[in-house]
């Protein structure tokens, strides 16, 4: 059954290596692709970004919740008696203060140097987006892989999805700066693996519940207080749980219960931090946001999804999901092929159920929607459909099954449409991660222009960290490819061995 898997087998092939040690290689190699991605890039200033890093520093600098000191630098704030607060929600916020406070820590007693400086505050604010976007991005990436397996699929696609997801989506740019999407995203697909888990047979006694349900509580909670949309996502991830637990004979409701319970600490942040903010657990910060009338009809800006928004997100030369991740057209194909094994063989085909199939394109039609139904579902300055993002890595498991097709002109459109994806989204990152609403064709209109005078880092306070080393224009992306080679490299040697056979 899905959500099952076997112990890995005992080599004996003679110089062949384990199906384990292959996962285990591939997932370092996906691990350390993503660290050099993410701290190679920094996307600069923006409102979005600024009002969250606005909280993070009251709260180290004043231990306050109010953003006064700071506020003029940003749009997407709340007042409430007087003072100005964040209008976001503050999950990344609160993972942005430890690595801050370290990091002013640092700088103060080692390397002495004026905590409040604009080039301190730029460095320690970098720092503080890695720690909170390219660690959460390492959790999704290997959380997908490890869902892949489950499904089926193998090392090499699993690898190259957990890559799509990272550097082949827009979910890089926003890893450049302080969005929510990433963490709650990584949240959410660590959440599914887990609940996957609970389907497993063997082992313990079925009447024992362990930590998973703990675990998906506590991540789909902290997913919520990330970013509020993730609530309906959430709530699908939770059918899956109890759906999983019920298969493997676990009890459904104490399952329920513990869920419940691990969300209990991400739920009494946010009532701590609402109650402490605006005076209510109830008082979302959007209640009080200072301008965009909008947000004030309907429930925060939200009414029905509309056609034409739904025609922008996928297609539409602005935002249009195929424009920018060419290699999500393939997911249909990857989904049919999965409900058609089923139809044939229900117990002995692989890939995911036909109920999990389901659940999967639930997740991304929900974000689709919600994004259809937003007044400001373009997102404003940024790379891409970011409202929908979330949904994105539960079409790449399909997309993954496609990276295996046995049919060879299939593979080699998958994988050419992979390699133009991470292009397309290297050119964004590399020059404009923060694009205008308004802009048409971005690649043809600013990132490729860009990229042909020589220029990067063109948004406000952007910078790469080839720059910060003295090279300049596209010089200054020559040590990320040379990173690239090297992990291409890295992955022919795991996949060239043969894999041992089975015992």
């Amino acid at each position: 059954m899905i959500g099952e898997v076997s112990e890995d087998p005992v080599t004996t092939t003679p110089g062949g290596q384990s199906a384990a040690s292959v996962w285990r290689r591939a997932g370092w190699v996906v691990a350390l692709t993503v660290v050099v991605s993410y701290v190679y890039f920094n996307g600069g200033a923006g409102w979005n970004q600024d009002a969250r890093f606005d909280l993070t520093r009251a709260i180290v600098e004043h231990r306050r919740l109010d953003i006064d000191p700071y506020h003029t630098n940003t749009g997407d704030k709340s007042e409430y008696r007087g003072h100005m607060y964040s209008d976001k929600a503050p999950g990344v916020s609160l993972m942005a203060v430890p690595p801050y406070a370290w990091g002013q820590a640092i700088a103060k007693l080692v390397f002495r140097v004026p905590l409040y400086a604009p080039g301190t505050v730029r460095a320690l604010q970098h720092a503080a987006t890695f720690f909170a976007m390219g660690l959460s991005m390492i959790g999704a990436a290997l959380s997908l892989m490890l869902i892949a397996r489950r499904f089926g699929i193998g090392p090499g696609a699993a690898s190259l999805a957990a890559l799509l997801l990272s550097i082949g989506t827009p979910f890089w740019a926003y890893g450049t700066a302080l969005f929510g999407h990433i963490p709650a995203t990584a949240c959410l697909v660590a959440a599914f693996l887990f609940a996957l888990g609970l389907g497993d047979r063997g082992g313990a006694s079925p009447s024992r519940i362990g930590w998973r349900p703990y675990a998906i509580g506590a991540l789909l909670g902290w997913a919520i207080i990330t970013e509020f949309t993730a609530a309906g996502a959430a709530a699908i991830i939770g059918l899956v749980a109890l759906a999983s637990a019920r298969e493997s004979g676990r009890p459904v409701y104490r399952i329920a219960l513990a869920i419940f319970a691990g969300a209990l600490g991400p739920i009494a942040t946010l009532a701590w931090y609402q109650t402490a903010a605006f005076g209510s657990p109830f008082a979302v910060p959007y209640k009080y946001q200072v301008g965009f009338e909008e947000m004030q009809k309907g429930f925060f800006g939200m009414s029905y999804p509309h056609p034409s928004a739904m025609g922008e997100l996928l297609w539409g030369a602005r935002r249009g999901l195929i424009w920018h991740v060419p290699a999500l057209c393939l997911a249909p194909v990857g989904f049919a092929a999965w409900w058609r094994a089923k139809s044939r063989d229900l117990s002995q085909s692989p890939g995911p159920s036909r109920w999990l199939i389901v659940m999967c394109v639930a997740i991304f039609v929900y974000y689709f929607l919600l994004n259809a139904s937003y007044h400001f579902w373009h997102g404003g300055w940024v790379y891409g459909p970011r409202f929908l993002s979330p949904g994105l890595p539960f079409l790449i498991l399909a997309v993954a099954h496609v990276f295996e097709d046995r049919r060879l002109w299939l593979r080699i459109t998958a994988y050419t449409l992979l390699v133009i994806s991470i292009v397309l989204t290297l050119a964004a990152v590399a020059t404009m991660p923060m694009t205008s609403d308004t802009a048409e064709w971005p690649f043809f209109t600013v990132f490729w222009p860009a990229l042909r005078a020589g220029r990067v880092s063109l948004y406000f306070g952007s910078f790469n960290l080839g720059e910060a080393a003295g090279l300049t224009g596209l010089t200054s992306l020559v040590p990320l490819l040379i990173a690239y080679v090297a992990a291409g490299l890295a992955f022919v040697k795991i996949f060239r061995r043969p894999v041992a056979a089975r015992q």
